[in-house]
């Protein structure tokens, strides 16, 4: 039983391809470089610039 499993895995593997060792599912769609933000993180970030904006705009409205 033993040696027809392992004469089963020399055929195979005799009969297959090269394994590609460059290909990685885990990180297949990311790019190389900074990631984009998700969509919660970049409405967040653009709440705080607004807000930041208005508190600028009222400061600068009340000092004149």
């Amino acid at each position: 039983m033993k040696l027809l499993r392992r004469e089963d895995v020399k055929v195979r593997k005799a009969t297959s391809g090269p394994k590609p060792t460059d290909f990685d599912p885990d990180l297949q769609g990311l790019k190389v470089g900074p990631q984009e933000m998700p969509d919660w993180q970049r409405e967040f970030f653009e709440e705080e610039q607004q807000a930041k904006e208005a508190a600028t705009l009222e400061a600068h409205e009340k000092n004149q």
